[in-house]
């Protein structure tokens, strides 16, 4: 019988050089809507927090591997 820890840890094995492209991008569309804000558009929050959101869970896992 596997636990759970041992079929997620054989799950996640990121590569590097598709993390190092979901950075780079995500980073792009920050700056975008970094370069012109809106804060009064529910969208342009909402777009800016998934992209810091995923922008910081890349970087982790760049950093972590």
């Amino acid at each position: 019988m596997t636990s759970i820890d041992e079929i997620l840890s054989g799950l996640y094995d990121p590569d590097t050089g598709l993390v190092a492209g979901i950075v780079s991008g995500s980073a792009f569309i920050l700056l975008v809507f970094i370069s012109n804000p809106d804060p009064s558009n529910p969208v342009y929050l909402g777009g800016a927090l998934v992209t810091v959101l995923v922008l910081t869970i890349a970087l982790v896992m760049l950093i972590s591997s």
